[in-house]
Parts: structure tokens; C-alpha cells; sequence
């Protein structure tokens, strides 16, 4: 008499538990088949073990441990999804709030860090896609609808001795060609050449340029303006005439790979004997020699230019 139950056992997890009570929720104790858990006084809401001594599990209704909502449904594109806050970057799309998640940190893949779709001027490079995107659509900064300005590059077709009539001399012969080829601004376009004097694609071209400089055929040759023309190495030889004829040949330059002057000037290009030698480069090239060959070549020989693209 006073005690509830007694089944004569040591089994404290059946119906009558070891103090001769009956099995109950919030004892303490799990009763076997009939409970998932029981932590006695710290049974309940959010807790690991529910008030009905059942495990707190993802989609019960309950925030339980390590959940930060439950929504008690199964989709994955409102405000909680797998019993977590949405986010950007969770690889769930949040209906109402974002355009896209992918699921990554990739900021330069087709769905932005900020779960928005890339687009032409969000100012993050697409891989792939865009060639730039300064984040505007300003005409003249070097970037425009997130394509770069192209400025072209040949080798001209004619050869010509030192005797070119200076640095403007070759300029007008740049004009010719790059007319004859096509290009109604054929007045941008400049020799490649320097004098002694300080004459020289340093001095007298574009050197803010950021656009890209390609062949006659839009082969990239430098993709991020005078900085990489001049920095030695080069995306693609120059190696095509103003007639898009593959060339190796060595056209005369006095050029160094910054674009600075050297020494060798076929007596400021006015001389065609063998008195006077020229610097060269080498249309096979993409190091430094391709505007700053090793040796020089005397100014009775006949040779090519390179023709530049300029404002």
C-alpha cells in the first residue's frame, strides 16, 4: 500500500519505474516505446525534448536547439528553410526577396554575391561575359555596355629605307595604309617609330589608354590599354599587315618596350645608306624584342612599320 506500481524488476524504463512509480513524461526517465526523450524540468518549447517527451526535430514547429525558426513546412523558398533564417548565399531562392542564390561566394559568376542576376553595369566582371563594368554606362572611360574600346595595330604592307621623312613622314604612311585598309580615321593612326630627339610613342601617343589594342583581324594583342602594350609581353604577336597578311619580318621600331626612344635612328629617319643603321623589332614576337629587337639593321635596307590606332 503507497506504492502506485510494483512489477518486482530493476528495469527503469518500463511502465513502473525502480521507485514504484508510474512511467510519466517529465520524469526524468525514458520510458521505453512510448518516449523519444526526457529531461524532466527542462522538457518543453525549444528545448531538445518537447513537452510531450518527444526529440525536437526539424519541422515539428519548434525552434529547438541549433535552429534558428521552424516553420513547420517543407518549403524552401519563404523565410525559414531547413529550420534556418534565410539568407543570400543559401542555395534557396527566398520568393519575394531574392532574384537568385546560387549558393556560393562567387561574385563573378551569373548570380552576384547580393543574390541579384549579373547585368551590364552592376560593376562586377562576369566571367566570360563581360570584358569590364565600371559600374556606369559613360561612353569614353574606357568601358561601355561592359565591352572595352578596341585601337588596332598592323604591320604595313609596303617596306620603306630610313629615309622616311622623319617621325611624321612615317606618320603619313601609317595614314595611307590604314586608309587603303578601310578605316575611315585614318588620320589616328601613328607610326611606331622613334627619333633621337625624344620623338617617340611615349611622348606623342595616347598613354591613358585603357581600352584594348588588337590586329587588323581583332586578335587581342593587349587587353588592358598602354599599361600592358608596353609592359614587355604581349596577348598575340603583332603579325598582321594592313592587307591581313600573316608577316615575320623586322619593321623598324628605335622603339623600346616602354615605349621611350632608342638609339638608332637612321639619322632621325632621313637616311637611306648603309652609313646609318635603325633599330628594329620582331612581328614573331610577343617578349619585349617585338618592338626592341637585338641589333640593328643598316638604313639602305627596306622594312615594314607598325601602325597604331590613336585619338
Amino acid at each position: 500500500e503507497g506504492e502506485p506500481c510494483d512489477d518486482g524488476n530493476d528495469v527503469d524504463t518500463d511502465a513502473c519505474t525502480n521507485a514504484c512509480a508510474m512511467a510519466s513524461c517529465g520524469d526524468g526517465i525514458v520510458w521505453t516505446d512510448k518516449e523519444q526523450c526526457d529531461n524532466g524540468a527542462e522538457n518543453g518549447l525549444g528545448k531538445a525534448c518537447n513537452g510531450m517527451c518527444q526529440s525536437n526535430v526539424c519541422g515539428d514547429g519548434d525552434a529547438g536547439p541549433g535552429e534558428t525558426c521552424d516553420d513547420g513546412n517543407a518549403d524552401d523558398t519563404d523565410d525559414c528553410v531547413a529550420c534556418q533564417q534565410a539568407s543570400c548565399r543559401d542555395g534557396f531562392v527566398w520568393s519575394g526577396e531574392e532574384d537568385c542564390d546560387d549558393g556560393n561566394d562567387i561574385d563573378t559568376d551569373d548570380c552576384t554575391n547580393a543574390c541579384e542576376p549579373a547585368e551590364c553595369g552592376d560593376g562586377i566582371v562576369q566571367e566570360g561575359v563581360k570584358e569590364c563594368d565600371d559600374g556606369n554606362q559613360v561612353d569614353g572611360d574606357g568601358c561601355f555596355e561592359c565591352k572595352k574600346p578596341r585601337r588596332v595595330i598592323f604591320v604595313t604592307s609596303k617596306k620603306f629605307e630610313g629615309s622616311l621623312g622623319g617621325v611624321d613622314g612615317a606618320d603619313d604612311e601609317c595614314e595611307k595604309a590604314a586608309i587603303a585598309a578601310g578605316f575611315t580615321n585614318g588620320a589616328s593612326f601613328k607610326a611606331w617609330l622613334s627619333d633621337k630627339e625624344a620623338t617617340s610613342p611615349a611622348k606623342r601617343l595616347d598613354t591613358q589608354y585603357q581600352g584594348m589594342y588588337v590586329l587588323i583581324d581583332g586578335t587581342p594583342v593587349a587587353e588592358n590599354g598602354w599599361a600592358d602594350l608596353t609592359d614587355g609581353e604581349l596577348l598575340h604577336a603583332v603579325d598582321l599587315t594592313d592587307t591581313k597578311m600573316k608577316v615575320n619580318s623586322a619593321p623598324w621600331t628605335n622603339t623600346k618596350a616602354d615605349g621611350t626612344a632608342g638609339e638608332n635612328d637612321c639619322n632621325a629617319w632621313t637616311n637611306a645608306t648603309g652609313d646609318f643603321s635603325g633599330g628594329v623589332g620582331k612581328t614573331n614576337a610577343t617578349d619585349a624584342t617585338w618592338t626592341e629587337a637585338v641589333g640593328v639593321s643598316l638604313c639602305d635596307g627596306a622594312r615594314p612599320l607598325y601602325c597604331i590606332e590613336d585619338v
